[in-house]
């Protein structure tokens, strides 16, 4: 539904901008880039977020099953947490020029 709004928003956003000062374009860019940032960000932590919660929910529901499945799949459950990070900085990386100047300054040595 989110990304339904955002296609809508899309469309409604060109219908504006031709309305406007060529200058006020490159704002809206970035704000559009910015929020499509985030919705990834969000809909990608909730897709790798998911499995944990419905193991969780039926582990306590059913005892016998946090012994048999949700302790047998602890490996696979962080893995998802650090694939999540892990695109979670690329995506930020790659949509944020901001993201990636303070990235620079802060970590890498300057010459």
């Amino acid at each position: 539904m989110v990304i339904l709004a955002m296609y809508q928003a899309s469309k409604r956003r060109v219908r504006l901008l031709q309305q406007t000062r060529s200058s006020d374009h490159d704002i809206t860019r970035e704000h559009t880039r910015t929020t499509w940032m985030l919705v990834s960000v969000v809909l990608f932590s909730v897709i790798t977020q998911m499995p944990h919660g419905i193991l969780i929910m039926v582990s306590g529901l059913n005892n016998d099953f946090y012994n048999a499945v949700y302790m047998k799949l602890g490996n696979l459950i962080d893995l998802f947490t650090l694939l999540n990070s892990v695109v979670n900085f690329v995506l930020y990386c790659t949509m944020s020029q901001k993201f990636r100047d303070t990235f620079k300054n802060l970590f890498c040595c300057k010459l």
